[in-house]
């Protein structure tokens, strides 16, 4: 009887960094993977199964309406640990920070499978920031039986806990594989007709009043740059929905868009001059195409893009971002094409998970 992998999603971007991972283990027909999602994020989570062409073994649909962040961890929690103890897995995996990832490391726990956690030891230090998530990553850690770091310094990160370091295999981003997936021509995308700024907005712990002043600064700044486009695909959430409609629908070159495929995200940014963004998943993106990000946060878990430049953290306030945005546009354009990365981190994970299981 063949072992079971099981691969457990429920967010756009857990899905999106797990996609390229799947598929490197449903290539090794000696064992079973089965995709299972709760169903965090279910329309987002739908349209990017769609960009990969994969579909979930099993959807649980947690996701309600209204729902509390406790009551969609307990929903995760039972659901998942029922699924376990029917399915049986050899080996779970999940991935990063999300409701979903930490439900999943417990449900594993409890019934004495190996928890696998890819994008293991991004820290910020900060419980609060980005929260719940930073909690979900330290607390993964203490679950997890195998760690999947992205580079030297979460390696480091994870030693620095006290994990030991056979548990741990640097593999690299998954994001690499799921942007090369996505077969884009750089040079067509990277056709400039006009300057561009492309602005995602949609972290739970950005309180209203920091959305506001960073609205108000992303308003002011397009108002001061008539030539340039500001385009901002809004979140799905009617809260942040209306807030960003009301703040910023007439002015006139801010251009608001309903949520793009994962494809046509990328080709966003590869249009764009600069990227302004409270999300994780965008800061690795953007770098990757070598793109400067000003992450409109307080801290970040993302270091590496810190480290290179390319990424500087400005915080939510108004002025702060108003300047940090002018700068960049009057900076001469950056360097066009990709993050030099041959390596398949995907590749990398599943040939760890095919020895594990031998």
């Amino acid at each position: 009887m063949k072992k079971t992998i099981m691969v457990i999603i429920g967010t756009r971007p857990d899905t999106i960094k797990m996609a390229p991972v799947y598929r490197a283990l449903s290539e090794n027909t000696r064992f079973k993977t089965l995709l299972v999602s709760t169903g965090q994020h279910a329309e987002l989570q739908s349209q990017a199964l769609e960009a990969f062409g994969i579909q979930c073994d099993i959807n649980l649909n947690l996701m309600k309406h209204g729902q509390s962040l406790a009551q969609l961890s307990a929903a995760c929690l039972a659901r998942l640990d029922e699924t376990i103890r029917r399915y049986q897995p050899s080996v779970v995996l999940g991935h990063g920070d999300t409701t979903t990832c930490y439900a999943a490391a417990q449900a594993a726990f409890f019934n004495n499978t190996p928890f696998m956690h890819v994008e293991a030891g991004l820290r910020s230090f900060d419980l609060g920031s980005p929260f719940p998530e930073e909690f979900n990553r330290q607390a993964i850690t203490q679950l997890a039986s195998h760690h999947f770091a992205t580079d030297q310094q979460t390696l480091k990160n994870l030693k620095r806990e006290g994990v030991d370091g056979s548990s741990i295999t640097v593999a690299g981003n998954t994001v690499v594989d799921a942007i090369k997936l996505m077969n884009l021509d750089v040079d067509e995308h990277n056709q400039r007709v006009a300057p561009q700024v492309l602005i995602t907005l949609h972290r739970r712990q950005t309180d209203p009043l920091a959305q506001v002043r960073i609205l108000a600064a992303v308003r002011r700044s397009a108002m001061h740059n008539s030539g340039v486009l500001f385009k901002f695909p809004l979140h799905p959430s009617p809260k942040t929905k209306r807030l960003v409609e009301g703040m910023l629908g007439q002015t006139h070159n801010v251009m608001l868009l309903e949520p793009l495929s994962y494809g046509e995200f990328l080709k966003q940014i590869l249009k764009s001059r600069l990227v302004i963004t409270d999300s994780g998943g965008v800061q690795e993106e953007a770098s990757y195409f070598k793109k400067p990000v000003l992450v409109v946060r307080d801290a970040t878990e993302r270091q590496s893009g810190m480290a290179s430049g390319l990424t500087e953290l400005v915080g939510t306030h108004q002025k702060k971002i108003e300047a940090a945005i002018l700068q960049k546009l009057r900076q001469p354009l950056a360097s066009r094409g990709l993050s030099k990365d041959i390596s398949s981190p995907s590749i990398t994970i599943a040939g760890e998970v095919s020895r594990y299981l031998q």
